[in-house]
């Protein structure tokens, strides 16, 4: 008897947005300055004869790294990638859809390395490195976070932060360097952090948050530096010492080693766990920022490191700190193997706070109240450089499981965001790649509002575990932030969802078909004077933790240096989609996640 056979059911097919090319042409970030260049040992300017040295830098590439040539070979513009970026999907513009991005690098590639593309350059979509072309390459790849979730949907694996890393390296080798990235690069080498917060300034923040916490709580909590002798050695971005709301982040942290009685320090010499080594993909950059931890943690004799909150901070650390620095096993110089003799073998080095949280709570070190917290309703996204990129315990999927057990231990109402939104199929928050700098404001607006696909973020008048609510008081966050758009949705009571009402305003990009809910083009216009998310959320009384502590923050602050950098917190980011969500998870195929170099589970070689 024949095997009973059964067709799946037909999906959704998406409705492809209208392309606008050439509507981000114009944003692009500042170029670094000559100074900032030598300082990182890049030419001044723009060089005559640059265009030689460029391709001679591609090919240095192309021969270092295999993996960079299979994936600009390996491409077949199937269209996989191209709904699964944010900032294709928020800006219209065709070359910020990643394959098209990869194709500025991919044709140059053709053109002067495979024997097709020289032989029939227009046959196969090769083309000259001109100026022209060069000024795409800058403008585009300076709109790629490097977050990787396009590669996850690739059916070829294809990593288009890798092809995004080597055009900015080259980039960067013919004077023409992202003023942000090299800046702050050039800070670390300097001071020591992002920031450029000096010691005495870091000493005075520190002194300045025991102030505040014995305040808040009676306890003598300390925040040391440069504390010799100390068992573990605290290594987390330079925002935790000072930008709002990441200040508390690093109090959470002091507060968890004091109640686990634990001896720790933070380090002057390496007051960042940011690395933007990463964002520019020079690996001489990124090793000389690491190195910084090496010779903080040899200086103060620490036995353990340990690494705050930051995505990238935590895939550098995890995939690169072994080989660049010998911080767990790789390194093979004499200052790496006694690094390797002092480090604990019994802990995982380094370790990210994440770990050494929930292994306090497993051993009760940590006494939790769940129902202190029952006024707030909790979600989590997850980092797109610890998702994609990294791992955490001794489990697949630690990085995922780990922080959801922190939080189901200290919360009851806890609310998990959309499917295709978690885990491998995060979102960047919009902090990555070095687009945090203030000229490209308007592509994380339009990434933020329109690109994740406009959806509502997590309610807070509910604590059910699904979506939508069963009360029609949370309507989706198109609705909510653009009020002009307000009239366009209307709750249905027999499907329990927000649907989009027809508009005759609005035509039917595809005549054959009948619009479906939340698939009609163009997007609702989004007033950014109007969206939350448009701006620079900044404190004010009444609505943060740090409105309530001690004036004397406030007398300190003003004598602090100010910082233009703020990135978005990743706890704040609420999203959840409507069950008539235009891209369902269903659609969505399996991740191709590729393994990582990794870290050693042990402290000595």
């Amino acid at each position: 008897m024949a095997a009973e056979i059964k067709a799946p059911a037909l999906r959704p097919l998406p409705l492809a947005p209208p392309l606008l090319p050439g509507a981000m042409a114009g944003s692009r970030p500042y170029v670094a300055s000559d100074k900032m260049q030598q300082a990182l040992g890049f030419p001044g300017e723009l060089a005559p004869d640059w265009q030689p040295k460029a391709l001679a830098k591609m090919g240095e590439l192309l021969g270092r790294y295999r993996s960079l040539r299979v994936f600009l070979d390996a491409c077949v513009h199937c269209g996989a990638c191209a709904d699964k970026c944010h900032y294709f999907l928020g800006t219209q513009d065709p070359l910020n859809m990643p394959v098209a991005r990869q194709d500025l690098m991919r044709s140059v590639y053709r053109r002067h390395f495979t024997l097709p593309g020289k032989l029939f350059p227009r046959l196969v979509g090769a083309r000259e490195l001109t100026r022209e072309v060069l000024d795409q390459w800058y403008t585009y790849y300076n709109q790629c976070s490097e977050c990787r979730r396009c590669s996850v949907f690739c059916p070829y694996g294809i990593d288009t932060a890798e092809v995004t890393m080597a055009a900015k390296e080259i980039m960067d080798s013919v004077g023409l360097g992202q003023k942000y990235s090299n800046e702050i690069i050039a800070k670390v080498h300097r001071i020591g952090n992002n920031l450029g917060l000096p010691g005495p300034a870091l000493a005075d923040t520190l002194q300045g948050l025991e102030e505040d916490v014995k305040e808040e709580t009676g306890a003598d909590v300390r925040f040391p530096l440069d504390e010799a002798g100390a068992e573990v050695l605290l290594v987390t971005p330079s925002a935790d010492f000072f930008a709002e709301p990441h200040v508390d982040s690093l109090i959470g942290y002091a507060k968890v080693f004091h109640a686990a009685g634990i001896r720790w320090t933070l380090s002057s010499k390496a007051s960042e766990a940011g690395n933007f080594g990463l964002f520019i993909g020079n690996y001489e950059q990124l090793r000389a920022i690491a190195l910084r931890v090496r010779e903080a943690a040899l200086e103060l004799g620490v036995k353990r490191i340990v690494v705050g909150e930051c995505g990238h901070a935590w895939r550098v650390a995890y995939s690169f700190w072994n080989t660049l620095v010998g911080i767990g096993a790789g390194g093979r110089d004499p200052f790496a193997r006694q690094l390797q003799q002092q480090l604990d073998p019994r802990y995982r080095q380094p370790m990210h706070i994440c770990e050494l949280t929930w292994d306090l709570i497993q051993r009760g070190a940590l006494t939790l109240d769940k129902d202190a917290n029952d006024h707030r309703i909790v979600t989590y996204h997850d980092s797109c450089n610890v998702a994609r990129a990294s791992r955490m315990g001794d489990l697949p999927g630690g990085q995922f499981t780990l922080p959801r057990a922190i939080i189901g231990a200290v919360v009851n109402r806890y609310v998990e965001m959309a499917p295709g939104t978690t885990h491998e199929q995060t979102y960047c928050c919009g902090g990555g790649g070095g687009l945090l700098t203030d000229e490209l404001l308007e592509l994380r607006v339009r990434a933020r509002c329109r690109g994740w696909k406009r959806c509502a973020r997590s309610p807070t008048s509910t604590a059910s575990t699904s979506w939508p609510p069963s009360a029609p008081s949370a309507r989706p966050s198109s609705a909510r932030c653009c009020p002009t758009t307000a009239s366009r949705w209307a709750w249905s009571a027999a499907s329990t969802s927000w649907s989009a009402r027809p508009s005759a305003s609005t035509p039917n990009p595809n005549p054959h078909r009948s619009p479906r809910r939340s698939q009609r083009w163009p997007p609702p216009p989004c007033n950014p004077k109007s969206s939350p998310s448009a701006a620079t959320r900044t404190a004010t009384p009444g609505s943060s933790p740090g409105a309530t502590r001690s004036s004397r923050r406030a007398t300190r602050t003003s004598a602090r240096p100010t910082s233009s950098r703020r990135r978005p917190a990743r706890a704040a980011v609420r999203r959840v989609r409507t069950s008539a969500a235009t891209w369902p998870s269903s659609a969505a195929p399996k991740s191709r996640r590729r393994a990582c170099p990794g870290r050693s589970t042990r402290g000595a070689a």
